[in-house]
């Protein structure tokens, strides 16, 4: 519904369609349409920006993760421990910053990361404590 009156409003002759006619009581109701359709469009730019920073970033990390096996490291919380290397959420008390001021600095550190410096025994304890021998 979003893009069928988002491509009426801005161009009522795209794909040979001649123009919609509303049939609403009011001018106000189709104000308001108008007004949500603009609002949707700037949240769906927003959030097609967010979601290209998170694919990058979990590029990032990917690449990061395939280091790590090609060492020899091997666990299935490798990607988990990485991502919990570079979140800087852990750390902020109070009000967390904006989403893209987390991807920004989660991607500054996914590009610092030394994998020289990550020992099996880092990984140990990324699975959990161990479990009871009774």
């Amino acid at each position: 519904m979003y893009r069928f009156f988002s491509n009426a409003i801005s161009d009522p002759d795209r794909d040979g369609a001649t123009k919609v006619e509303f049939s609403f009581a009011s001018k106000g109701l189709l104000a308001n349409i108008i007004g949500i359709v603009f609002s949707l469009r700037s949240a769906i730019k927003q959030h097609e920006k967010r979601a290209t920073m998170v694919l990058e970033l979990e590029e990032k990390v990917a690449a990061v993760v395939k280091k790590l096996k090609e060492r020899g490291l091997v666990s299935p919380y490798l990607r988990s421990f990485v991502v919990a290397r570079i979140n800087p959420l852990r750390w902020i008390k109070g009000e967390p910053p904006p989403l893209e001021g987390v991807l920004k600095t989660m991607r500054e550190r996914v590009a610092k990361f030394n994998v020289e410096k990550i020992k099996p025994q880092d990984l140990a304890g990324a699975a959990g404590p161990p479990d009871d021998e009774t």
